[in-house]
């Protein structure tokens, strides 16, 4: 392993001590201490001015608590490693929160120390891996038309599996407002408003872990700042499937025989609305407006096909639509026009009385009116 340089801070000297000591007995693992420190305001003036790869932070420390300063720490330097040491195992879950490597609690035995340098040596050495592989990685598309996934150039989409519903629905909360400060009270509100405050904090602090750590192959491109007040997950590098797709729509020329299959390309980029799979309330506003935005142009492609008399492509078109929402009243029409046109009576009656039943179900209203009459000309006279 490649020369690792760290700082040592603890209000107590013996623990630095013991903290020296025990390196000096692992030589192995090739650590140079750069600096000790027990006072926590000389330590971050150090941190910040040094290049330090790994912190070992005692939490009760004079004048400010080592939670608050590895926060403002980590803020100016992400790839900073932390070690927490403490006499105290209280604060284990929001160590673990600010994506602390470990947590020792003293007296620290020697084989647990050394446990925790294999560790960072796992983690310094995954660190250069992927500083090697992101020099040359291109842009990571996020999905998230349907289920969330991720693509990077000639590789298979990806699926990020988190450890629990709730978990990842704090994550694609976060992402549907990234690069913008998320209030942790809003967050329990959304997800734990049934706990009370100490042990929904506690769930909202491990939730917060286990997303860096099912991140942890991307981290090029996700990282999450915690602030006093809430997180930024903040991004880079990144495309997403519903933003290209609704700018390959803009793109495309008038709809006619030359460009119908360009049209007929870009829809098929549609794979789903936005979040689909995960029905998240506060994801309807940019669900509806994606969906509204494919039936807009699914509408157009169906009048293209029935106007050039393709009824088959024309059906499949319509019925699609009446998938997506059942109550527009052309595709319905349309459709119930189809089944006429090709003598499927039994179709047309069936889409009928579905089409009323949905209105009387969802809005209370009838079919209108021109709707009702055709159907009643029509019934008369098959």
């Amino acid at each position: 392993m490649d020369l690792v340089r760290v700082m040592l801070v603890d209000d107590e000297q013996l623990a630095l001590d013991f903290l020296k000591r025990y390196i000096k007995k692992t030589p192995e693992f090739n650590i140079e201490i750069v600096g000790t420190y027990t006072n926590p305001i000389d330590a971050k003036k150090a941190i910040l001015e040094n290049d330090i790869d790994v912190l070992f932070l005692d939490i009760h420390l004079p004048e400010i608590n080592g939670i608050q300063l590895a926060d403002e720490l980590l803020e100016k330097k992400p790839e900073l490693i932390i070690v927490f040491v403490t006499a105290y195992n209280e604060f284990a879950v929001e160590a673990f929160e600010l994506n602390a490597i470990d947590y020792l609690v003293k007296p620290v035995p020697f084989d647990r120390f050394k446990e925790t340098l294999a560790r960072l040596k796992e983690k310094i050495e995954w660190k250069a891996q992927q500083s090697q592989l992101m020099q040359t990685e291109d842009d990571l598309q996020v999905n998230l038309l349907g289920h969330l996934s991720f693509t990077l150039p000639n590789r298979k989409n990806e699926t990020i599996h988190f450890r629990t519903k709730k978990t990842q629905e704090l994550f694609l909360y976060l992402f549907h407002h990234r690069n913008e400060l998320v209030s942790k009270h809003l967050l329990i509100e959304l997800l734990w408003e049934d706990l009370e405050p100490s042990k929904a904090f506690a769930q909202l602090y491990t939730a917060i872990y286990h997303i860096r750590k099912a991140l942890t192959p991307y981290n090029y491109y996700f990282q999450i700042n915690s602030k006093t007040e809430g997180y930024i997950l903040k991004t880079k590098n990144m495309t997403l499937d519903y933003i290209n797709w609704e700018n390959r729509l803009k793109q495309l020329p008038e709809l006619n025989e030359k460009t119908i299959n360009q049209y007929l390309e870009v829809m098929e980029l549609y794979t789903g609305s936005y979040l689909q799979d995960y029905e998240y309330w506060w994801a309807e506003p940019v669900r509806f407006h994606y969906e509204q935005m494919w039936i807009k142009y699914a509408l157009e492609i169906a009048r293209y096909y029935n106007l050039r008399y393709e009824l088959e492509e024309a059906r499949t078109w319509y019925f699609s639509i009446c998938q997506h929402n059942l109550l527009i009243d052309e595709a319905q029409f349309e459709l119930m026009k189809i089944y006429a046109k090709q003598e499927k009576h039994a179709l047309v009656h069936q889409q009928y009385q579905t089409f009323e039943k949905t209105l009387q179900e969802e809005l209370n209203i009838s079919p209108e009116d021109y709707i009702v009459d055709w159907y009643e000309k029509w019934r008369v006279n098959i």
